[in-house]
């Protein structure tokens, strides 16, 4: 099984930087999901209601709709299986690391999640050394994240089930009084597939081109790189750099 382990960094001048890290991720359509807290090492939840919560996107789409199109591709269907997200910082009452559980099939086109995606309550103020990832579950009964559309008027179903990782690093992050911020994961299929037409796709007997690490492998592997390298992290201000 493929394992790709990479990192957004997101310093002062916003520069960018990618390292190996410990298997944990995040993975469009815009949509935001909110629950409990969890457990963290110094502070505790916040006695506000503030916090911080991520969403999933496609790039190129708005808001909710059931296709996004962009280039010579049209996604019908984006499904990632999310099984934790993590946040760690030094925030005002000293360091804090919150991992929550999650185990939750997110349709990124659609807009769901089942379960919803958690808000990380924390206490409103300024946090430095900032660190918010998501770890995709690899090891589930669905595949890690399945996207499906066409690809240049071919049916095409990737599936991409290894270790993912997505980390979004800010130097500081400034959490209001009774707010939750969003992070935004931004994913951009059309890069993944931009090098490929239908002629470089073996089709099956079911009129549908499987993209996996088994077929169509050459196409998958290049698809899987692109993902890393063209998927965007934007926190609170607008502010975007590539992963």
């Amino acid at each position: 099984m493929l394992a790709h382990y990479f990192i957004l960094t997101m310093e002062s001048d916003m520069s960018v930087r990618r390292r190996s890290s410990l298997p944990l991720l995040l993975l469009g359509t815009a949509f935001l999901y909110s629950a409990g807290c969890g457990d963290d090492d110094v502070t505790g939840p916040g006695s506000d209601t503030s916090g911080v919560r991520v969403s999933l996107h496609v790039e190129g789409t708005g808001g909710s709709s059931k296709r996004a199109t962009a280039g010579h591709i049209s996604i019908t269907s984006l499904v990632v299986q999310v099984a934790e997200i993590v946040f760690d910082a030094e925030g005002p009452a000293g360091s804090i690391s919150v991992t929550e559980e999650q185990n939750s099939t997110v349709n990124v086109v659609e807009g769901t999640a089942t379960p919803d995606l958690v808000t990380i309550e924390l206490t409103s103020g300024t946090y430095t050394s900032v660190n918010l990832g998501i770890e995709v579950l690899d090891d589930g009964a669905e595949p890690a994240i399945v996207l499906e559309g066409v690809l240049d008027g071919t049916p095409i179903r990737f599936v991409f089930n290894s270790a993912e990782v997505f980390e979004a690093d800010a130097a500081t992050l400034v959490i209001p009084e009774d707010e939750t911020v969003n992070v935004r994961f931004i994913l951009n299929p059309a890069a993944w597939f931009a090098d490929f037409t239908s002629d470089d796709l073996t089709v099956g007997s079911d009129g549908v081109a499987l993209i996996s690490s088994t077929s169509n492998a050459d196409v998958f592997d290049q698809a899987a790189d692109l993902l890393d390298e063209t998927t965007q992290s934007v926190f609170p201000g607008g502010t975007s750099d590539d992963l």
